[in-house]
């Protein structure tokens, strides 16, 4: 199942405190709770702070053109 050159994203987060904020009026807002999310294998939000890295990849396929 896993294999090298394939891309994972990981989010680490406590169940037990995770909540959206996001509203209409104020769409850009962080959900509490997460902890640490790794986008391709790299760190970007560490102890719930973002640390600047901004990961973005195409990715193309079969599935994608239905």
């Amino acid at each position: 199942m896993f294999e090298a050159g394939f891309f994972a994203d990981v989010v680490i987060f406590d169940p037990a405190s995770i909540n959206n904020h996001v509203t209409f009026e104020k769409p850009h807002q962080y959900t509490t709770g997460v902890e640490h999310v790794f986008v391709n294998g790299r760190h970007v939000l560490k102890n719930r702070q973002h640390i600047g890295d901004k990961l973005t990849k195409i990715v193309k396929g079969a599935s994608f053109n239905k």
